[in-house]
């Protein structure tokens, strides 16, 4: 462009810039008229290529997820349908309403077809998965101090039990320590003998 103004020896009123890459202008920083100087920003571009999306992790798991775990995505725009990402980072800092931590998630966008605002559900996968015991969460008995279940120990014979409990999803929890599998018979509140 000013070989060219330098062969017409004449200025030009429009000049057009060329973005190394596609995506959306988020702000523009120059406005008709206005001068600029060498050097300066004309204007912030995102890409589209890739997309983050943003997860609320409860702060009883967070310490499951790490940096660079798979996650699938699913979004309302587009049901029955699953977006591959990674995590690229646990941002540091949690919500203090929701108690929430945020899972940054990569995702590639060939198609264009993600945009910014979208909602949906993220499923995360660790390879490092803590192995406990699976219970109803109804068997567990929180006293405020502790938590316990009501184990058989045979013959009839129950008796609580001290446990620490770890994620809960779906009526289910995690028992980290306390009982082992096989030893106990694990009996829910409402089955108790009266």
């Amino acid at each position: 462009q000013i070989r060219a103004i330098e062969r017409s020896g004449k200025a030009e009123t429009r000049i057009t810039v060329h973005a190394s890459r596609d995506g959306v202008v988020t702000e523009l920083l120059v406005r008709d008229g206005e001068s600029v100087m060498p050097g300066a920003a004309l204007a912030r571009l995102n890409g589209i290529d890739a997309m983050w999306a943003h997860a609320a992790i409860a702060e009883a798991q967070i310490a499951q997820v790490r940096d660079g775990a798979t996650a699938a995505l699913t979004l309302s725009a587009f049901p029955g349908q699953s977006f591959a990402g990674t995590v690229a980072a646990i941002l540091p800092s949690l919500d203090p309403v929701s108690r929430t931590q945020t899972a940054r998630i990569v995702l590639a966008n060939p198609e264009h077809r993600l945009a910014a605002g979208m909602i949906g559900e993220a499923r995360i996968s660790t390879s490092d998965a803590v192995e406990s015991v699976l219970i109803p969460s109804e068997a567990v008995i929180a006293t405020g101090t502790r938590s316990v279940v009501i184990v058989e120990e045979g013959a009839g014979i129950y008796r609580a039990q001290e446990v620490r409990v770890g994620a809960e999803a779906a009526g289910h929890s995690a028992i980290l320590a306390g009982i082992v599998l096989g030893i106990f018979s694990l009996k829910s509140r409402s089955s108790l003998p009266g």
